[in-house]
């Protein structure tokens, strides 16, 4: 019995006869000679990706066939496997990237701490995104005990992405854990340029303004939850302030320019938390200007409304049709906010005893909570309706029936 091994030569080869091509146009096409191929270690990936886009084959159809050629140990397999799922990730293969990231935290004995450490915050960006956060909390718990080994620009990316998930998850004690560390990493890194220490740029997402400001408002925001106000006040002033900021470029200074403007908002926020309804006008104003923000100050707005018992009918109403346009967000975190906020604005109308909007607001909640996987509030919104189950009109009967997925007979 004879045993036909895969190799780059062989799987070109026969691509070249099944097509009909000749060496000359593969390499004139490729920028690959064939005798090229049986030396699979000069070979890189943009290449590979090359040869199969010739061939019609998809990216990554040669990966497999060339790490098993190129390499003989394990360690360096491992060390391989991260850098195919890192060239991936690069080029918006998320979830093609994933076995390969999954297979380096599997070897953690064979790589170094740091592709390991990226490994697990590269998972943890690309499960968020594909699978959503409800199906995947074990990741965000394993890289808590492994980003602060990130190279520190992807460090501040990673804190600041840990503490929004937290905030999804309304952990406060969390939020404002994170926060600090936020907080204190970019100030760390800030100093080091200030004193000349380093002039090397960070290796971040966005300017390094933007981790320090949000640091600031991300631990206002979660001491404003926990009702701790003055002290909320305290971290939205030092938000709005950042003008002081020194190697602001353009972009830099924008962020200084909408930190200022979001500290605004949350201010009014925390005057509306304590009963105050005369910043209504304040906030429509704010709204009008700021159309973006629509989603988080509305919710701010309602949750406070229902907690001080306050009538905001006129602020709800402006921004109605805004808010159900949001009704297709993918965005994970935006898509949790909107289903909050459905859920909190039904809580709203029955306290009104408004119960025909009480079905309505949970029947969005619910299919906001299909959409996103949120199973647990899909359960959440299914025993809610159950509860007003006899108020529900013939039209309000038949949306739930569909977003149940029951058939009719």
């Amino acid at each position: 019995m004879t045993v036909v091994t895969k190799s780059l030569r062989t799987e070109v080869e026969n691509e070249k006869k099944l097509h009909g091509y000749t060496d000359a146009q593969f390499k004139q096409v490729t920028g690959v000679s064939v005798e090229q191929l049986n030396y699979p270690r000069s070979i890189t990936f943009d290449q590979l990706d090359g040869i199969a886009m010739f061939f019609g084959q998809a990216r990554g159809w040669l990966y497999d066939v060339y790490l098993e050629e190129c390499l003989s140990d394990e360690e360096r397999l491992a060390s391989k496997r991260y850098q195919v799922g890192s060239h991936l990730f690069s080029q918006g293969m998320i979830k093609e990237s994933i076995p390969f990231f999954r297979h380096t935290i599997q070897s953690k004995s064979m790589v170094d701490e740091e592709q390991f450490a990226i490994s697990h915050y590269r998972l943890f960006e690309t499960l968020i995104t594909v699978g959503g956060l409800e199906a995947n909390r074990e990741t965000v718990f394993d890289l808590e005990k492994h980003y602060d080994r990130l190279p520190r620009g992807m460090q501040l990316d990673a804190t600041l992405k840990l503490t929004n998930v937290f905030y999804t998850f309304e952990d406060w004690k969390k939020v404002e854990w994170y926060a600090d560390e936020l907080r204190t990493l970019a100030n760390s890194i800030y100093q080091e340029f200030i004193e000349n220490l380093s002039n090397t740029p960070i290796q971040a997402e966005r300017p390094l303004v933007v981790y320090y400001g949000q640091g600031f408002l991300l631990k206002g925001i979660a001491l404003t939850k926990q009702e701790q106000h003055e002290e909320a006040k305290m971290y939205f002033t030092e938000c709005s302030n950042l003008g002081w900021f020194k190697f602001l470029d353009d972009d830099g200074k924008k962020e200084v320019d909408k930190f200022r403007a979001i500290a605004k908002a949350n201010m009014l926020l925390l005057e509306l938390e304590t009963g105050n309804i005369d910043v209504l006008s304040a906030l429509v104003e704010y709204l009008e200007g700021y159309p973006h923000r629509t989603l988080p100050i509305m919710l701010s707005a309602v949750q406070a409304a229902n907690k001080r018992n306050l009538n905001i009918d006129e602020l709800l109403l402006r921004f109605k049709e805004s808010l159900n346009n949001l009704n297709t967000v993918e965005h994970y975190i935006s898509s949790k906010q909107l289903f909050i906020y459905f859920c909190e604005k039904a809580k709203y109308s029955l306290r009104k005893k408004e119960v025909s909007s009480h079905v309505d607001e949970l029947l969005q909640a619910l299919e906001v909570a299909k959409r996103m996987k949120y199973f647990t509030g899909f359960e959440m919104c299914v025993a809610a309706i159950k509860k007003t189950i006899d108020a529900l009109s013939e039209d309000q009967k038949e949306r739930y029936k569909q977003l149940l997925g029951v058939k009719n007979e």
